[in-house]
């Protein structure tokens, strides 16, 4: 029993695999740090491109309810009347910021457009047809 003899505190015991050293530590608050830099660069991009395409599709909605006779003269006109009511806000928001939309103003729209959206569908399904 050569072991029993020696000294305690020459012991080395080895490294617990589960608790981080100091490095690990730092490597992974660098790796955080590196990952979310992009995620908070990508929030600052300005986000217009998404409701001038939505604006779009709801036109090519109306119209297309217009030429396939879902949608009457009077159903279409109301539709548009509101699709330029939204773009008329959306131009006087950007005007406001530069050109941008803070968060509040794209909720905002992206709620207008859905009711918008959500209209356009019931008036192409409302069983009212163009003569």
């Amino acid at each position: 029993m050569r072991g029993l003899t020696g000294s305690w505190d020459r012991i080395e015991l080895p490294a617990n695999p589960y608790v981080p050293s100091p490095t690990m530590k730092n490597l992974k608050t660098l790796l955080l740090l590196v990952l979310m830099v992009p995620a908070v660069a990508m929030a600052q991009v300005p986000r217009h491109g998404g409701v001038n395409h939505r604006q779009g599709d709801q036109h090519r909605r109306i119209e297309q309810g217009v030429h396939h006779g879902s949608l009457t003269k009077r159903e279409a006109t109301r539709l548009r009347k509101r699709e330029a009511a939204i773009r008329v806000r959306e131009r006087r928001d950007r005007k406001l910021h530069h050109g941008r939309l803070t968060i509040g103003e794209l909720h905002r729209l992206n709620r207008a457009q859905g009711r918008a959206d959500h209209r356009i569908f019931k008036q192409k399904h409302n069983n009212s047809h163009r003569p």
